[in-house]
């Protein structure tokens, strides 16, 4: 079997393990930072409201944190937290701790749920974050409602939610309801070209077979949702499509402070990735700051000290970049 086949096998392979790693540590995201998180949240300190709607999907609903500072009308800053789960598992009640936590530190915080692959046939990358702006237009407008004018935004993730954390922030720099100031993520894949998934060069002469071609486009349009074709892939037209969902190919010069986390033994997300990112905010002077949980895999667990320092400076950069 030719190598770059192991490539298509190999992505395909990351979309089992992550959702397999979601099924068996479910809990992880709430324990994992429970002590990095710990936070006064109370009746008191706010209203929650659960399972808004901003589409026609039984999906499509969010949760908003409101503190009470901020009850009373007042121009303020959102923060959008993601949840993962590999693009096929999840819900946003797993970002119940980060949405109170950093809206006891007087910031409107709201997390939604999306379309999943496997359970909506239709979904795909581009589809998610469309959502996502989809979900911002009604934060915007709900508050707007309740006298709470929102003038700026973060985007925050793990994993899945990291990537689409940062793809939200990188591809709707324009056209964002409230504009993007920052984004703080975790283990999230800047990158779906298959590559970058098997560290095969682009440029290498390996002569691919009619079932390498097809097995690459099936693949391609699954992530896109685009009806990519195997003489696109042959010709390499495809490509411009997975960069439309690759992160770190949506970066510019304009692009928003991002902080990452990822630890040296991830075994869901190549580690070689990172690194392709950074080399990318440097290209464009992208002000970006990179914690190295040195102990920890995918789930973040082995580096508890660096858990706090990323909620440490996850706040600081809030209160940097937020004008």
């Amino acid at each position: 079997m030719k190598k770059f086949m192991w490539v298509l096998i190999y992505i395909v392979a990351f979309i089992a393990a992550f959702g397999a790693f979601f099924r068996i540590g479910v809990a992880v995201p709430l324990s994992r930072y429970a002590a990095s998180l710990k936070s006064e949240w109370n009746d008191e300190s706010g209203e929650v409201v659960t399972n808004l709607s901003y589409g026609e999907g039984k999906e499509n609903v969010y949760d908003l944190y409101i503190p009470k500072q901020l009850m009373n009308g007042k121009e303020t800053s959102l923060i959008l937290f993601i949840h993962g789960g590999s693009f096929t598992s999840g819900d946003k009640a797993d970002e119940d701790m980060w949405c109170k936590y950093f809206a006891s530190k007087g910031f409107i915080t709201a997390t939604a749920n999306y379309s999943l692959m496997g359970k909506d046939e239709n979904a795909n990358i581009n589809m998610m974050n469309e959502q996502m702006l989809m979900c911002v237009e009604s934060i915007k407008n709900e508050c707007l409602q309740r006298g709470l004018d929102i003038k700026q935004m973060a985007t925050s993730g793990q994993s899945a939610g990291g990537c689409l954390a940062m793809l939200y922030a990188y591809s709707h720099a324009e056209d964002s309801p409230i504009p993007v100031k920052l984004v703080f993520q975790q283990t999230g894949p800047a990158s779906f070209h298959a590559e970058d998934w098997s560290g095969r060069d682009s440029s290498s002469e390996t002569e691919l077979t009619d079932d390498d071609l097809n097995e690459i486009a099936k693949s391609a349009s699954g992530w896109s949702g685009k009806n990519i074709t195997a003489k696109m892939v042959a010709d390499g037209s495809y490509r411009s499509y997975i960069d439309a969902i690759s992160p770190m190919m949506l970066v510019n010069e304009n692009s928003v402070p991002t902080l990452c986390a990822y630890g040296p033994k991830d075994k869901i997300v190549p580690v070689g990735i990172k690194f392709k990112l950074f080399d990318v905010f440097e290209k464009y002077n992208v002000t970006y700051d990179y914690l190295n949980f040195e102990h920890s895999g995918h789930a973040m667990l082995g580096d508890p000290e660096m858990q706090e320092k990323f909620v440490e400076m996850a706040l600081d950069y809030c209160i940097r970049y937020f004008e």
